[in-house]
């Protein structure tokens, strides 16, 4: 333990004395403990010191300027070696060392680009090992699309941090307007398109139009599409800058004109029914023809028409579907005149066998009028001026029936027209057979 030594000192004649004591301490090997190595991103690193063993009090000093505190302060501007000198009551020096690094704290958010309207842009960070960028992502990599000009901020953390920023310009895209002299046309019809809103353009077609082949660079493409298609026009501005527009050409079925004539041979008076039988939308003109019939009926029909003279008459249709012209569709029909029958003949008796001329009188008839003669015995002729062998005896009736266009007809009967007679026998008696001279009469 600890031991003195007690000295007496006399310090007067009087007998005055002082006491002094000289301690005797059991050494034990001094030693320096200092803390605080760490990394710094500027200001201020806190530094502190421990010894043990040895005889205290202690006594310190740190290198590089830092003072002669237990614990100090440092502003290193630079990574920097600090020792810490322990001297303790005996003299005894100890040191250790503590290592401040300063942080480089570099952030690197890429340079300032520029995008068109609606475009991704790629930001790349750089400058340490995690990335917190003013738009909430969380990595280097940050694909943003803005949709005006802004500034992203990231701070980048490798134990010291470091914000950069950087901008994205965004340039205004074209108003691209892709338009058609007409949105709807007839078959065969051309039409120009029209390109405004850019400097450049080209054209595309869906389904593909063979008219815009060699004119897709053209601002003013006259085009002639064969069924309905869209037409995309994509333009460029003086950016650089790219946008679309569509424009859609419908192609209108051709109308097909066509009707059906029910019969279509009549009589005179006698109507026949008309019937459309194409194709047309509604609100399409129907231009009809009936080449001076009395007709019934409008529109897209049904008609009743009929005609008051004999003859073959056309019927005509054609049809306008809102600018587009059909075919022109014809059809005949056939009018004949009703005939009125009427007959005479000569020789129409006598006796078997007799023969009779008849000759037709009937009124109304034609070239295609056809007769049917009966003659009462069985017999018939469709001749027009007939001659007939009668050979039975007896009264016949005798029928004309006249026929116009196998339609329109009219008979005559004539009851016993005809009579036949029987042949008469010659035939004679007498009495007696034998006479004399006497009496020669018989």
């Amino acid at each position: 333990g600890n031991e003195y030594i007690k000295l007496t000192v006399q310090t007067s004649v009087c007998g005055n004395t002082q006491e002094f004591y000289i301690w005797l301490k059991d050494n034990s090997p001094l030693t320096a403990l200092a803390g605080g190595d760490t990394t710094i991103c500027g200001g201020q690193a806190y530094l502190t010191s421990f010894g043990s063993g040895g005889v205290s009090p202690y006594s310190y000093q740190w290198s590089n300027g830092a003072g002669a505190l237990q614990n100090v302060y440092v502003s290193p501007v630079t990574s920097t070696t600090y020792t810490i000198s322990l001297t303790d009551f005996c003299g005894a020096v100890a040191t250790d060392d503590v290592v401040v690094s300063v942080g480089g704290g570099v952030a690197e958010a890429g340079n300032d680009t520029s995008v068109c309207a609606g475009f991704p842009a790629t930001l790349i960070a750089s400058g340490g090992t995690t990335f917190v960028w003013s738009n909430n992502v969380n990595t280097a990599l940050n694909v943003v699309t803005p949709d005006q000009t802004i500034t992203y901020y990231v701070t980048v953390t490798d134990g010291c941090f470091a914000v950069d920023s950087v901008t994205v310009i965004v340039l205004p895209a074209p108003v691209i307007i892709a338009s058609a002299s007409k949105d709807s046309i007839c078959p065969g019809e051309s039409i120009t398109l029209a390109a405004s809103g850019g400097n450049t353009y080209s054209w595309s077609a869906s389904p593909n139009d063979v008219s815009l082949i060699g004119h897709e660079t053209e601002q003013f493409p006259i085009v002639t599409p064969a069924i309905t298609t869209i037409y995309t026009l994509s333009g460029t501005n003086g950016n650089g800058c790219t946008g679309s527009s569509q424009s859609t050409v419908t192609v209108k079925a051709l109308p097909i004109a066509a009707f059906n004539i029910l019969p279509p041979v009549i009589c005179i008076g006698e109507d026949a029914t008309v019937s459309f039988s194409g194709n047309a939308s509604s609100g399409s003109v129907f231009s009809w023809n009936f080449n001076g019939g009395v007709i019934q009926g409008s529109g897209a029909g049904p008609y009743s028409v009929h005609w008051n003279s004999d003859g073959s008459f056309n019927i005509s249709l054609a049809i306008d579907d809102q600018g587009c012209l059909s075919n022109v569709a014809i059809k005949t029909v056939t009018v004949n005149s009703v005939p009125s029958a009427g007959f005479f003949a000569t020789n129409i008796s006598g006796c078997a066998p007799l023969t009779v001329y008849f000759y037709d009188t009937s009124a109304g008839v034609n070239n295609t009028t056809q007769y049917l003669w009966e003659f009462g015995d069985g017999t018939t002729s469709s001749l027009k001026n007939p001659v007939h062998v009668f050979v039975t005896p007896g009264a016949y009736d005798t029928k004309l029936t006249v026929i116009n266009g196998n339609f329109c007809d009219d008979a005559i009967v004539i009851q016993d027209f005809v009579n036949v007679y029987e042949l008469p026998v010659a035939a004679f008696s007498l009495y007696p057979a034998v006479v004399s001279m006497f009496d020669p009469q018989v």
